[in-house]
């Protein structure tokens, strides 16, 4: 896919006020970086709070309510190459981990709304990266009534980059009981929270050794195993390859 990114404006509404009742032939991303935000639709009706965004498709009738004591958005208007691209009407996308970086980024680059061409193409590579994340099975499962504590422990396990997390810790961190939190997150999500733990640090461990320069003790180091031979038993358990014989095999 390749998006054309046509306009892009942030703005500050102080107090409740309103948009117009209005549809365009264009694609909108609207995104709320402060305040809250309701957008009535078609046939629904939305609450947005701070790092949450929404994407219109051309076509549908929306409306925003900007309410007190007053919101910022960066709004931003975008054509997609792909015209058969399947996507809903609205897609609503709830802040994460990884669309608050994105927020983020566009955040700092448009201090000012003149850009030079290639700040245009980082933010149309940024919408092509939100357009591919929101295609995703990743995106739907994370959409398929989930707890708000299951989420968050999937935002937390994925921020640590394949560092060993214990079932414990999370506990600890989510004040949950060892045994009630690997129950309701295994009723959840279909896998058990140590089988997810271990295929996000397995698919860190496959990148490293692929890609990076590393010593397979420099990467065992990075991703928190005891020693090389906790790391090579780990991976050839998981695999039914050593690291080495790995790394051979993607070179």
């Amino acid at each position: 896919m390749s998006t054309k990114l046509l306009y892009i404006d942030k703005m500050k509404k102080e107090g409740q006020t309103k948009s117009s009742h209005h549809f365009h032939d264009f694609w909108q991303l609207e995104i709320t970086t402060r305040g809250n935000i309701i957008a009535l639709l078609e046939e629904k009706t939305l609450k947005m709070s701070p790092g949450d965004m929404l994407l219109i498709k051309p076509g549908l009738f929306h409306q925003f309510i900007y309410e007190a004591p007053g919101v910022s958005i960066i709004s931003i208007k975008f054509s997609i190459e792909d015209k058969n691209i399947d996507i809903e009407n609205e897609v609503y996308i709830k802040r994460s981990l990884f669309t608050g970086r994105i927020i983020s980024s566009i955040d700092v680059l448009t201090s000012t709304t003149v850009l030079d061409i290639y700040e245009k193409k980082f933010i149309e590579g940024h919408l092509d990266a939100l357009i591919f994340y929101i295609t995703s099975e990743g995106f739907k499962q994370s959409t398929e009534n989930k707890s708000k504590i299951i989420l968050d422990i999937m935002a937390y396990i994925k921020s640590q980059n394949g560092r060993r997390v214990t079932i414990n810790e999370l506990a600890e961190k989510f004040s949950y009981s060892r045994s009630h939190l690997s129950k309701i997150f295994k009723q959840e999500y279909g896998m058990s929270l140590k089988s997810y733990i271990d295929t996000l640090r397995l698919e860190k461990a496959k990148e490293m050794l692929a890609y990076s320069e590393r010593t397979i003790s420099e990467i065992a180091h990075e991703l928190d195993f005891k020693d090389i031979y906790t790391f090579s038993r780990f991976f050839k358990r998981n695999t039914g390859l050593s690291p080495k014989h790995y790394r051979k095999t993607e070179m």
